[in-house]
Parts: structure tokens; C-alpha cells; sequence
């Protein structure tokens, strides 16, 4: 679905296998606007950004108690590649609660769960993130003033990097309070967990 500067309440969906093209979600694109998903499953999809969400341009994304299981971001340009689960940027906004994030991966960037791009933020809540891949940030890559609270990092892999989460470029002043970190793992790079 393709949202454009409306404001929307999905509840109670599931979007499966879907596929987006370029830069498209793989089954929710919002540009402006604001888009609110609960009780949603998200499983199977693919874009190149934002394997099952994408949004741009000063959208508002909430997520309450959604599960994101197997979506990919699959592009052959790693900077395009991004965001296995959401990726969000152009001054977005994402709040997610009591979501999961499970076996969600970048084939060939960062971010396999989620991705805010720095001139957008994003906050997390009781969320959980189990399984998830990508060559930089396993779950996420940190790039502004990220506020996660209450989360759990799980059996997220990256090669290059941040298991769990990467935030080793940007000059970024996140907040994490009661975050467990377990069994995460960075191939060839430093941080099993995070890397700074």
C-alpha cells in the first residue's frame, strides 16, 4: 500500500510476501503523513528500503505490538540496501511498542530490523529483536538520538560490526535503559553487541 500525506489506523492485518520496488517498502510506502499499525504481521516482504515499511518526507510511523518475522531488504547498492524490517528518513518519526523484530535481514547493507537515517528518529519500547542480520548492525544502526527502552537484543549477526546495533559513524547521543544484550555476534569487526 502507498500512503501519501494522509493520516490511516491499520489494525488487525497482515501483509505478506509482498514486494516493493525501488526504494519502496515492501508493503507500506508513507510519504508525509502519519500511519499508525496495530496488532499487524508483517512476514516475507522485500524492498530495497525497508523490507516490509518505508518512509520519507516528515511521516509519523507508530507501531504498536506488530511482528516482523523474515522480511528483507535486498538491493545490489549497499547505500540503497537498508532496513530489513522499517526504514525511515526525511525527517520521519518512528515509535514502536511492544513489537518483534525476528529473522529480518540486509543482504547486502546495514540494518537488518530497523534503520532511522540521521535526520530522523526513532524510539523503541519492550521490543524485541531475535535472529536478525546484515553486513553492518545485526537489529539497527543507530544515526541520531535514538531512545530505547526496556528492549531485547537476541542472536543478531552482522559481518562488519554491531551484532546487535552500529553506530560507529555517526556522532549520535542514543539512550538505552533496561536493554538486555545476548549471544550476539560480528563476524569479522568488533562489537558482538554494539559497536561504537
Amino acid at each position: 500500500i502507498s500512503m501519501d500525506g494522509i493520516t490511516v489506523s491499520v489494525t488487525n492485518c497482515i501483509f505478506m510476501n509482498n514486494t516493493g520496488q525501488y526504494l519502496g517498502g515492501g508493503a507500506a510506502h508513507v510519504e508525509g503523513g502519519e500511519a499508525t499499525f496495530t496488532d499487524c504481521t508483517f512476514s516475507g516482504n522485500s524492498g530495497s528500503q525497508g523490507g516490509a515499511i518505508r518512509s520519507n518526507y516528515n511521516a509519523s510511523i507508530t507501531l504498536n505490538t506488530c511482528q516482523f518475522t523474515n522480511n528483507t531488504a535486498n538491493d545490489t547498492n549497499p547505500y540503497d540496501c537498508l532496513g530489513g524490517g522499517v526504514y525511515v528518513e526525511g525527517n520521519s518519526t518512528l515509535s514502536m511498542s511492544d513489537c518483534s523484530f525476528t529473522g529480518n535481514q540486509s543482504t547486502n547493507g546495514n540494518a537488518g530490523a530497523a534503520y532511522a537515517y540521521h535526520n530522523s528518529s526513532l524510539t523503541a519500547e519492550n521490543c524485541t529483536f531475535d535472529g536478525n542480520s546484515a553486513i553492518g548492525a545485526g537489529a539497527m544502526e543507530l544515526t541520531s538520538d535514538e531512545v530505547l527502552t526496556n528492549c531485547t537484543f537476541t542472536n543478531n549477526t552482522a559481518e562488519y560490526g554491531g551484532g546487535a546495533l552500529y553506530m560507529g559513524e555517526w556522532n549520535v547521543t542514543p539512550t538505552l535503559t533496561g536493554c538486555t544484550f545476548t549471544d550476539n555476534t560480528s563476524t569479522y569487526y568488533t562489537g558482538g553487541a554494539i559497536h561504537n
